[in-house]
């Protein structure tokens, strides 16, 4: 028998010298350098992919604000503590109140006079890019301490549709009815900035422009927009229709000046 030589051997179990010595620094770097370029392509994506959906929630929110509006417009119910105290009339404090179910509408347990509601909570009139607890009170209307917690505050409802000048000074309340409906480009609510309000002292569940008509709302304290999606503000208008902007009052056509007259 021959012997077979120790090149042929060895043959079957030598590996590349390039296999045995392993991953060089430079290539570790360029790996690195490789995934750091992919997150920095991907991370924007998948921000702007969640402000989207954000932002879409914010609108659907908003959208079934103004669907219920009508809905309490349309029952034929009495409110004995609505101010406006007459059939097919309501104050758009006392819709605020049901929605977020305070006051006359309290649903958070009789034992209770003050709720903080998070994020784990079903929390009304909540747009999902506010963090924070919505504090809410009982036996006290929305704008005088029932929303307690003005930084958390989401929306702000459309305070020519509430509060307008009253003649010879002063300010009185306003009555919504179906007719104001039909008013498709006249704004309902909106995203407002609470942590601004709150900062100004005032609260933001009303919020309006100054239009320079010098009335009650021309000081501006009452306009804190929220440019929270994409720097754009989701608007909700009378007929349940959305517009997402980034310059609201130059906007054609809408009617921040309109006040509920009827």
């Amino acid at each position: 028998m021959g012997i077979e030589p120790a090149h042929s051997r060895a043959r079957g179990f030598c590996l590349p010298a390039r296999a045995q010595r392993g991953v060089t620094l430079v290539e570790l770097l360029l790996v690195l350098a490789l995934l750091g370029v992919l997150l920095g392509i991907l991370l924007p994506v998948l921000s702007g992919a969640m402000d989207a959906s954000r932002s879409f929630r914010c609108q659907m929110s908003l959208r079934n604000v103004a669907y219920d509006l009508t809905m309490f417009l349309e029952l034929d119910e009495h409110r004995p503590e609505d101010p406006c105290g007459r059939h097919g009339h309501v104050a758009l404090e006392t819709f605020q109140e049901s929605v977020y179910g305070i006051d006359e509408y309290w649903r958070y347990g009789s034992a209770r006079s003050q709720v903080a509601l998070g994020e784990a909570d079903d929390v009304p009139l909540r747009c999902a890019a506010v963090r924070g607890d919505l504090i809410l009170r009982r036996d006290a209307p929305c704008s005088s301490g029932g929303v307690a917690s003005w930084n958390t505050v989401s929306y702000g409802f459309n305070a020519r549709m509430h509060r307008i000048d009253r003649p010879g000074g002063g300010s009185m309340g306003t009555c919504l009815t179906e007719h104001v409906l039909g008013e498709s480009m006249v704004p309902l609510a909106w995203d407002v900035d609470g942590l601004e309000a709150t900062e100004r002292g005032v609260s933001p569940v009303f919020s309006a422009p100054p239009v320079g008509d010098g009335g009650i709302y021309d000081d501006g304290l009452s306009w804190m927009p929220a440019s929270r999606h994409g720097k754009g503000m989701n608007v909700v208008f009378m007929d349940a229709h959305v517009a997402t902007t980034q310059r609201p009052l130059e906007e054609a056509g809408w009617r921040w000046d309109y006040y509920a007259r009827h």
